[in-house]
């Protein structure tokens, strides 16, 4: 029972705000939503540490590198923010290739070197220090007039 998950505490809910995603870096946990802004949370209080908004207005998704140093967000306008969250700091970084459509979803690989992006109709691969996308691999639909 010892490894066993249990419920340490609750953050209340904020009016109007959506948590499309949440990630832990180490002992800091970061949540994003549909109001653009990313934000880490004070777990003592329970309240927002920092917030930030980012380019491209909601946030469809979050990852953070296996470093723990960068985390990236997914945006409904198809932007890739990039921002360093080493030591104790949430500082923007970078600002990849615009893509047409939401990003819904986005993963660093091992290295932290390259991102994979899921958006409808498309995946891709990106470097991260350049913030190109490499490759682009469409998707077709079956139905072509429905999302």
């Amino acid at each position: 029972m010892q490894h066993a998950s249990y419920l340490e505490k609750v953050i209340p809910k904020s009016p109007g705000n959506s948590v499309e995603g949440m990630v832990w870096a180490g002992e800091r946990l970061f949540s994003v939503g549909l109001t653009g802004e990313l934000v880490e949370w004070d777990l003592l209080y329970l309240k927002p540490r920092r917030k930030q908004f980012v380019t491209g207005n909601a946030i469809w998704c979050v990852d953070i590198n296996s470093t723990g140093t960068e985390l990236v967000v997914g945006t409904e306008e198809g932007y890739i923010n990039i921002f360093d969250i080493d030591g104790d700091q949430m500082q923007y970084k970078q600002l990849f290739d615009k893509q047409e459509g939401r990003v819904l979803c986005c993963k660093f690989d091992s290295t932290g070197e390259f991102l994979v992006t899921g958006s409808l109709g498309a995946i891709r691969i990106w470097d991260v220090k350049s913030g190109h996308a490499l490759h682009k691999m469409s998707i077709t639909r079956a139905d072509k007039k429905k999302e």
